[in-house]
């Protein structure tokens, strides 16, 4: 296929940030805190045809994203069906929700990564940014 230069070039990856929602309430967090404001999030379907759509474009990676997209009941489904289309899968996740059940789920779905943020090691500073109290 030619490649014309004054062409965009396909993008090679798609962030999917699924949802706003969140546990927490970090004070440095980019997503806007009036999410509800913001619309219904699109459902199952549309978020299929996305990723569908992103696969035909060309894309090889995606990421899942949010808020936190651990809050979504579909997650795996989304997963599994950009995994059948041939993606490199990721997670992008707080953790907060993230149990062996849920790994495990996510494993037989096809997601090949998993990157864990977390807001700062001790947890006094981490409940101060996040705000929120950690559980033991």
């Amino acid at each position: 296929m030619h490649h014309n230069i004054n062409d965009p070039a396909p993008p090679l990856w798609l962030l999917a940030e699924l949802t706003y929602r969140c546990p927490l309430h970090c004070a440095f967090c980019y997503n806007p805190v009036d999410f509800v404001s913001h619309g219904v999030e699109l459902d199952t379907a549309a978020w299929k045809d996305i990723i569908s759509q992103a696969r035909q474009l060309g894309a090889a990676q995606i990421g899942f994203s949010g808020g936190e997209p651990l809050v979504r009941d579909d997650l795996e489904e989304l997963v599994a069906h950009a995994r059948k289309l041939g993606f490199y899968t990721y997670l992008i996740t707080s953790g907060v929700g993230l149990n062996e059940t849920r790994i495990a789920a996510l494993k037989q779905a096809g997601l090949d990564h998993i990157q864990l943020s977390f807001q700062d090691s001790s947890r006094e500073l981490n409940d101060f940014l996040s705000s929120t109290r950690l559980s033991t």
